[in-house]
């Protein structure tokens, strides 16, 4: 009986996510081809007439006693991103600080943002957040200050980037049953003038039985991959034998014209049954 559904991506993104109206911006600056050692991946854009929204992770994480951090890594095409921190009971706001920091050191709070044109902020019940245009390239560190114990349901949100290069993660289905081998594709999507190199695409998936797996996706024409070298990256998942939900984290990272390092992360999900 075939159940299979389109694949359901679980973006790691807000639940409100950002909308972000890119199509009346310049395009970014992008330095010309280099001549050597790169890949173009003109030949996988889906022309889309306007920049897109994806999310990008941090760097690192890590926790101290009375602060978290995520370091947001912000390339040559990255327009736009929001950062924020997700409250589940509003009154929490009362018991932490939301900062950022810039790659140079400078500190963006609630009492100084003003001060920073490109930067707005705000503070609603279940969630404090900034938004920043055209943001310096470098690490921009979040920090999320707690006054006191660490409040409950208070966590940083993945950030959500305003780019014109993405990463796009899909299944063949939502549902697949016991034993089934399950297609995870991953293609990096660029405009025409971003040409990418010494690409790799990785991944983590978490089992229902609480493992986490590693993938290595492979554009080679083998271990189940369709066609070598047409920038679609496969890994198969196989001897499914817990049934229950698995989540997926895939992560490219590469280079920008030969020259600047970038790092996309997309997530979905799929469910196991009897």
């Amino acid at each position: 009986m075939n159940m299979k559904k389109k694949g359901i991506k679980l973006i790691l993104s807000f639940s409100f996510l950002l909308i972000i109206s890119l199509g009346c911006l310049e395009q970014p600056e992008i330095m010309d081809k280099p001549e050597n050692n790169t890949k173009s991946v003109e030949n996988l854009s889906l022309k889309y007439p306007n920049f897109t929204s994806t999310t990008i992770v941090s760097s690192f994480e890590k926790s101290v006693k009375k602060s978290e951090q995520k370091v947001v890594l912000v390339d040559p095409t990255v327009l736009r991103f929001r950062a924020g921190v997700f409250l589940s009971n509003k009154t929490a706001v009362n018991k932490i600080r939301f900062k950022l920091f810039k790659p140079d050191g400078t500190e963006i709070n609630s009492s100084n943002y003003n001060y920073f044109p490109n930067v707005s902020y705000t503070e609603e019940d279940f969630l404090i957040s900034y938004i920043v245009d055209r943001p310096e390239i470098g690490e921009w560190i979040e920090e999320l200050e707690f006054l006191s114990d660490k409040p409950n349901g208070v966590s940083i949100m993945p950030p959500v980037l305003g780019t014109p290069l993405i990463i796009e993660t899909e299944t063949s289905s939502y549902l697949y049953f016991l034993e089934d081998e399950v297609d995870i594709r991953t293609s990096v999507i660029a405009m025409s003038q971003i040409y990418v190199s010494d690409l790799s695409v990785t991944g983590k998936i978490s089992t229902p039985d609480g493992k986490v797996l590693d993938a290595e996706f492979y554009d080679d024409g083998q271990n189940g991959d369709y066609k070598a070298e047409d920038s679609l990256y496969t890994y198969v998942l196989k001897n499914t034998t817990s049934s229950g939900f698995y989540y997926v984290i895939v992560t490219a990272k590469g280079k920008i014209n030969g020259i600047h390092p970038f790092k996309r992360e997309e997530s979905l999900g799929f469910e196991i049954a009897d």
